[in-house]
């Protein structure tokens, strides 16, 4: 196979992948020809957040079985970090309408701006690497699937049970819908539909998971399959951008190099949705095909946007906050629910900035702390504990 090509399609639809990129000789932090692939192509991407100088991505052939390294794309990244501190901001406002207090007139605008993209991105994002992961072997994938999504999300769920209650625990609804955690449920049950349907084209899957999604009323169900409707509802229309991304990963190092005259209509049609979202007040939260299509539009255009910022160190900034985002995701919100019941908050933006600082802060500092904090986000892996067990010394008689 000549360098910088695609695999030839394996027995699945998932295996049509393009290989994996390894590092190659640096030359600059921006895509442009080198030694392994002469002409610039979607197989030659830029090493994503590496500082510029570091390294850039050449595409090797890559074995479908093998578990090679994911590639990072900058854009993604800072994506995934701008849309994770807009959560932080999301729940700094609702904490301070909860509390009773007047909220922030601008930081109401700004939700209602982003609403439509902000979980919706996030779920998208995270399913443009479904094809990466499934390279993997089955049982590595499902192992590394429950160390660093299931745990952190059961972890991090069990942690809020003092503010809802312990009696919440006995309830299986909760767990999956209850707590600021069910983002990372639905991710888990992402994957594992993407396992055991690698067979199925993942488009078909997402408007499956749209369609029922929308089919699914739970205000007309009552008794205890409320709240399992609830949570159905939430899987697939959630799940449906999940597989959206799925789709559209394949094509992740190609989007950059859509023509600016193809991105302008997408690009102006979300700047009015967001527009009429801000004159509305709320962003329309209903499940329908047109939300589901403008909400796709919508990330799809901010993500071509990001891609187009040449690299510098507030892109880089952002980045490292989406590689992050997971620790930000499950820390801010009991911060900022510990800090509302115990200080008088100021009302409006100085509220919610107080707030926002605190949830974001402790994050960013739990971030940082990685090596020394990682367990709280990530399950140490076997053959880790296997060889603490074998350094632990031997009790003698």
């Amino acid at each position: 196979m000549p360098p910088c090509s695609s695999p030839s399609a394996g027995s699945s639809w998932w295996a049509t992948a393009p290989a994996e990129p390894v590092l190659g000789p640096a030359r600059n932090g921006r895509r442009g020809p080198s030694a392994t692939c002469p002409v610039p192509s979607r197989s030659c991407a830029p090493a994503g957040p590496a500082a510029p100088g570091e390294a850039t991505l050449v595409r090797m052939p890559t074995p479908t079985s093998a578990a090679a390294p994911r590639p990072r794309l900058l854009w993604m990244d800072v994506y995934r970090g701008l849309a994770v501190l807009l959560v932080v901001l999301l729940h700094a406002q609702t904490a301070l309408v909860d509390s009773g207090l007047a909220r922030s007139e601008l930081v109401r605008d700004v939700n209602a701006a982003v609403g439509s993209f902000r979980m919706p991105g996030l779920l998208l994002v995270s399913g443009m690497l479904l094809t990466l992961s499934l390279r993997r072997p089955a049982g590595q994938y499902l192992a590394g699937k429950l160390r660093r999504i299931a745990w952190p999300w059961l972890l991090w769920t069990a942690v809020m049970l003092p503010f809802f209650g312990l009696a919440a625990a006995l309830e299986p609804t909760w767990w999956l819908n209850g707590a600021h955690t069910w983002f990372l449920s639905v991710v888990f049950v992402g994957y594992l539909l993407g396992l055991a349907l690698k067979r199925v084209p993942p488009l078909i899957i997402a408007v499956v998971l749209f369609a029922l999604a929308i089919r699914l009323e739970p205000d007309a169900i009552t008794g205890g399959l409320h709240e399992w409707a609830l949570v159905a509802e939430r899987m697939t229309w959630f799940g449906g951008f999940f597989f959206v991304g799925a789709a559209l990963g394949r094509w992740r190092e190609d989007l950059p190099r859509i023509p600016w005259q193809v991105m302008l209509l997408p690009a102006v049609v979300t700047w009015d949705w967001a527009r009429r979202a801000i004159e509305a007040g709320r962003y329309p939260s209903e499940e329908s095909w047109p939300v589901m299509t403008m909400s796709v539009i919508g990330v799809v255009s901010v993500l071509w946007l990001l891609a187009q910022i040449p690299d510098n160190p507030l892109m880089r900034a952002f980045a490292w906050v989406g590689r992050h985002s997971i620790v930000l995701f499950v820390v801010h919100y009991p911060v900022i629910r510990l800090l509302r019941r115990t200080v008088d908050l100021p009302e409006g933006i100085a509220g919610v900035g107080l707030l926002f600082a605190a949830g974001a802060g402790v994050s960013l500092v739990l971030a940082a702390l990685y090596p020394w904090t990682k367990y709280l986000f990530e399950f140490p892996s076997t053959s880790r504990l296997v060889r603490a067990a074998r350094r632990r010394p031997v009790a003698t008689a």
